[in-house]
């Protein structure tokens, strides 16, 4: 914090405005200006804090500030061609971020939540402590006269989207325990947040999402995806069983493209492992309502997408269901 706000550091925002990545050049400063939220949220001394808030009064003109953005950025969009110091991301922005008490306490003390404290295309300051589970920023965010829980950015995403999808379930239940919160607010997409704790295997998040009663957990996104459909995709068989239990989910919807779950899972998504794969199709299959040579719009079964991934596992338990079906 001593280096961050020195002079010589705070001179050198013109000299890396144009820069890609700061940390070809000096990777010391990159590291300061991506981690020293971390350590100062285990431990924050009195001076520490001092330092903290300084450096937070100039932080939309300080060069760490920069940093922070086009490292965010590119974790979110790799190809964005968004101009990175025109964007913003406040002091109080950035103490949500790493959620650190003392310091968002002390800046809401000062300055309140005011306009210069909304959100760009990312998230609000509420959303960004949602989203890493800092349950007490939470907490002191949603007091605050002006703070809308369910408020969304520029793709429709809320606070209890960016909690679900990670998992976080105290955030998650805070957020619904506020009225004026829509436990099934689709984004831009049409995805709502029973959809992303479904894609990331957040089981207890979906069943917490469940018991509210307007939550409909065969809620088809724009593209004609359903929470199942992620779920068995990513391999994450514990949210399909708990989907698969209610009583409106159908286990064999075709999304716009005729892709059935049954057919996600046979492909699998991120690289959760051929055995997660073959547990959530085997799960599929023991459902006398899913057609495991379903096509989709392009004429391919759910066989031929295991064929195209080489996982044998899926394979022969396609075509021993296939055969027995034929049977």
């Amino acid at each position: 914090m001593t280096y961050l706000n020195s002079q010589q550091v705070k001179d050198l925002l013109e000299e890396y405005y144009s820069m890609l990545e700061p940390v070809e050049f000096d990777p010391f400063l990159s590291y300061c200006s991506l981690y020293w939220g971390v350590h100062a949220k285990k431990e924050l001394p009195d001076y520490g804090r001092s330092l903290a808030l300084e450096m937070l009064q100039e932080y939309d003109d300080h060069i760490s500030a920069v940093c922070l953005k086009r490292h965010l950025e590119g974790l979110e969009d790799p190809d964005s061609d968004v101009d990175y110091t025109s964007l913003q991301f406040s002091r109080l922005h950035c103490a949500s971020f790493f959620g650190i008490v003392e310091v968002v306490a002390a800046l809401l003390e000062m300055q309140g939540y005011g306009t210069d404290e909304r959100h760009y295309s990312w998230a609000s300051p509420l959303a960004w402590a949602a989203r890493y589970g800092h349950v007490e920023v939470v907490k002191m965010l949603l007091v605050r006269e002006g703070v809308d829980p369910d408020e969304p950015n520029d793709y429709g995403q809320t606070s209890l989207s960016y909690a679900a999808a990670e998992g976080n379930e105290e955030v998650v239940k805070l957020l619904l325990g506020r009225e004026d919160v829509n436990p099934d607010c689709p984004d831009n997409g049409g995805r709502t947040p029973l959809s992303y704790a479904a894609e990331n295997g957040c089981a207890g998040v979906v069943k917490i999402l469940l018991r509210q009663k307007v939550v409909n957990p065969d809620c088809p996104d724009n593209c004609g995806r359903t929470p199942l459909s992620y779920a068995a995709e990513n391999g994450c068989s514990g949210v399909v069983k708990i989907l698969l239990r209610q009583k409106v989910v159908n286990p064999d919807c075709p999304d716009n493209y005729g892709r059935t779950p049954l057919s996600y899972a046979a492909t699998g998504g991120y690289s959760w492992g051929t055995v997660n794969q073959a547990r959530v199709v085997k799960i599929l299959l023991e459902r006398a309502d899913v057609n495991p040579e379903w096509p989709d719009n392009c004429g391919r079964t759910p066989l031929s997408y295991a064929t195209d991934r080489g996982n044998e596992e899926v394979v022969k338990i396609l075509l021993e269901k296939c055969s027995t079906s034929t049977t």
